[in-house]
């Protein structure tokens, strides 16, 4: 499930541009969303109303034009450009504008200021490649606007404008966003191109953009008023600057109180010359905005800079097209650098500079809303009930039902996703309906597996929340902006678990690996708990015993049984639920020989991948030919995989955490068999490397002719600091160097090395 708010799409195409040169119409003048101040001179504004206004010499700047003259009508107040519907040029007759356009080697259709802009645009990212070689392209404009109308229509603008320079940027010539038709409006302001040559624009004519249903992947989501709209701008290629702005309207939202805007100052892998965001809401409401993330390392000055606007430093005031009083919040930077990708590095929400706004200083009018949606959902019927008792009866604890009722819905509720209004995209359906339909999403199965829990004894409710793949995320105030529901169950001995039934390979009371560390919001109890991170040995558990022989020939026979827990269980499980029985020699032979070339398997043991209600294990043998070499009087061991990397600890210095999804474990133990007569040479000495993040150990035990050994691995933290970098980054070095470090035996019947000639 997405909850998050969609960057919508296009439901209303517009009318071809008029082709009347330096008369500007209110379709182009909702796109003049400038970098700066663009003097004009002379002009004339012919307002909605039909009165004029006129100035010697007249600025715009993104959604207001302003006066520069002191004698001029327009004068301190400035012209919001929504109440604008006609800007005519005093210093250029429509004949002489569509003259001089023509001469400058441009379609009628577009304006000589679109031309100015643009190439200064292209000079602006010109200069900003040149100060970061190898960057694939250049963002000059990144300008987004959320909108709450004083009629509470929610109004939505992005503008955006990049100069390509690589294949790997065609894209940003390719418009696609959704929406839901008939409750969402969604155009394409503007789009056009300016050529590599620095002259030739192309503008895209509304009639080339389409509108279809989304591809449903599959038979997993559908949303019967879904629609996306897709556009390729003309004139795309490498050295070309793009440009376009994209509009959407919800016209009446089911609450507009549901207001959460947010942006991104830094997503992109490329520079930004300049990266905006304004929030605009009605007088008579509050907004409640902050910020996070800096994203420029400690030594940078603050970033958060606030247009200047009428009002205050962080707010301005004006009006809408009409005439009513709002606020709005502004926020700029510039010359944001190249975002420089890192091994393992956090998602853009935790790492990048970001606005966050809502209405609410509380949270009980959400409580209030959603929770009662999901009770509403959770209520009982007689086939509720008796589903409930049918799946746990045998059960003979409260673990055991849990269990079961845990594996069923994880089993027997198909995902498919099917979204078409407010309740059923944040509540899902009616448990009696998803288990009637024996499907639905994580929303659904959320909803019913709380219900059919509260039907066997134990207090449970649905919580939504954001995985950690999407960024772990905890709101200074009350905003959803979330991806996912699980189930919160409350057990005795004061235990809460919470469960994912949206996965097939989980067992319980394991939880998907993406949801430790969330922050989940549970609206029926109202509280707000961030889901622990498990001790490793739960989160995800490799645990493996080995018994090795060294033959005559010096090759080596092997044997091992592993068991597992946590994520690596459920990877396991789904790995081999995928592999067709008669297959799993050959594939697990494959395996053998990319680690060990040469091996051969002689037995493998599994388990039934789809049942739950046991461990995954997994039991093989294989024959290693070869595998001991011979170094003179010595014999070298290697331990297959003993080798321990840390490639996420490769580069000497990082801007980034490092960021894993969960905790994690890898427990070995070895016992090595060698012919009569070896001894080992400089044995290893037992080694622990630890800090607070992770640790390895390991301890070799002799006892002619069985060496024994221990290598135990485990980390405890999801994120680790840039603060703690170097010094994790030394202790995986030393951790690396140790684990290379051969095994030597002495060979009691071969020459010593000192007596050889």
């Amino acid at each position: 499930m997405n909850m998050e708010k969609q960057i919508p799409g296009i439901s209303t195409l517009l009318p071809a541009f008029t082709g009347q040169g330096a008369r500007i119409s209110s379709l182009i003048l909702t796109a003049l969303l400038t970098a700066g101040p663009i003097p004009l001179h002379a002009d004339t504004l012919v307002l909605r109303d039909g009165s004029r206004q006129e100035s010697p010499e007249l600025g715009v700047d993104r959604d207001l034009f302003f006066s520069l003259s002191a004698t001029a009508t327009v004068r301190a107040t400035p012209v919001p450009r929504d109440r604008v519907s006609d800007w005519w040029p005093g210093s250029a007759t429509p004949t002489a504008a569509v003259a001089a356009v023509a001469a400058a080697g441009i379609p009628a259709d577009v304006a000589a200021t679109d031309l100015t802009r643009l190439q200064a645009w292209r000079t602006t990212a010109t200069a900003a490649a040149a100060r970061a070689p190898g960057a694939k392209g250049v963002q000059v404009l990144d300008d987004g606007c959320y909108i709450l109308t004083t009629s509470r229509q929610h109004l939505y603008r992005y503008h955006f404008a990049g100069l390509i320079l690589s294949e790997k940027m065609l894209d940003w010539g390719t418009i696609e966003a959704g929406f839901s038709e008939g409750r969402e409006q969604l155009r394409i302001v503007r789009a056009m191109t300016l050529g590599a040559d620095g002259r030739t624009v192309q503008v895209l004519n509304p009639a080339d953009s389409s509108i279809s249903k989304p591809e449903s992947g599959g038979d997993v989501f559908f949303n019967p008023q879904g629609r996306v709209l897709r556009a390729r701008i003309p004139g795309v290629e490498i050295g070309a600057l793009v440009e376009f702005e994209i509009e959407s309207k919800e016209d009446a939202p089911e609450d507009w109180r549901l207001f959460f805007p947010s942006f991104l100052f830094q997503s992109a892998d490329v520079p930004v010359c300049e990266s905006r965001f304004e929030v605009r809401i009605p007088k008579d409401q509050k907004l409640f905005p902050w910020t996070q993330g800096d994203g420029v390392g400690a030594a940078a000055p603050p970033w958060w800079a606030v247009w200047q606007a009428q009002g205050g430093p962080e707010t301005g005031a004006g009006r809408d097209a009409d005439g009513q009083a709002y606020h709005s919040w502004r926020w700029l930077r510039r010359d944001v650098p190249l975002l420089v990708k890192e091994p393992l590095m956090p998602p853009s929400l935790e790492i990048t500079p970001a606005v966050f706004a809502t209405l609410f200083n509380s949270w009980d009018y959400l409580d209030r809303l959603v929770g009662g949606m999901q009770k509403e959902r959770m209520q009982p019927t007689p086939e509720l009930r008796a589903a409930a008792a049918g799946i746990i009866a045998g059960a003979a604890t409260e673990d055991a039902k849990a269990a079961a009722l845990y594996h069923w819905v994880q089993k027997n509720i198909r995902y498919i996703s099917i979204k078409s209004s407010l309740s059923s995209n944040w509540t899902g359906h009616p448990a009696a309906e998803t288990l009637k339909n024996g499907y639905g999403d994580c929303t659904d199965k959320s909803i019913l597996l709380a219900t059919l829990l509260q039907l066997s004894g134990i207090p449970a409710e649905p919580v939504v929340l954001r995985t950690n793949d999407a960024g772990l995320f905890v709101p200074r105030q009350p905003m959803l902006l979330c991806n996912h529901a699980i189930t919160e169950a409350h057990l005795s001995g004061n235990r809460t678990l919470f469960l994912d039934s949206t996965t097939q390979d989980q067992r319980y009371p394991s939880l998907r690996a993406d949801d430790h560390g969330a922050l989940a919001i549970n609206f029926i109890r109202g509280t707000r708990t961030i889901i622990p991170v498990p001790p490793p040995a739960e989160a995800s558990l490799k645990n493996a015993e080995e018994r090795l022989r060294v033959l005559p020939d010096l090759g080596l026979e092997t044997e091992i049984k592993t068991q597992y827990a946590g994520a690596y269980e459920a990877s396991m499980r789904a790995t081999w639920k995928e592999v067709p029985e008669p297959l799993r020699r050959q594939v697990m032979q494959q395996y053998l020989n990319r680690q060990n070339p040469g091996a051969v398997l002689r037995s493998l043991e599994l388990p039934d991948p789809q049942d739950l209600n046991l461990p995954f294990a997994l039991s093989y043998s294989y024959l290693y030919p070869g595998a001991v070499q011979r170094a003179g009087a010595l014999r070298v061991v290697t331990f297959p995989d003993r080798l321990r990397r840390f490639p996420e600890f490769a580069q000497a210095e990082r801007r980034y955490p490092v960021a894993h999804t969960t905790a994690e474990s890898t427990r070995r133990h070895l016992v090595l068999e060698v012919p009569a007569g070896w001894e080992p040479v400089g044995l290893l000495p037992a080694r622990e490397f630890r800090n607070r993040h992770f640790a390895y150990h390991e301890t070799w035990t002799w006892k002619a002719p069985v060496l024994d050994v221990r290598l135990d691995y485990e980390r405890t933290t999801q994120r680790i600091p840039v603060a703690d970098y170097g010094d994790c980054r030394t202790l995986a070095r030393q951790i690396e160097e140790w684990t290379r470090k051969p095994l030597f035996f002495r060979v009691a019947s071969a020459t010593p090395p000192s007596a050889a000639p």
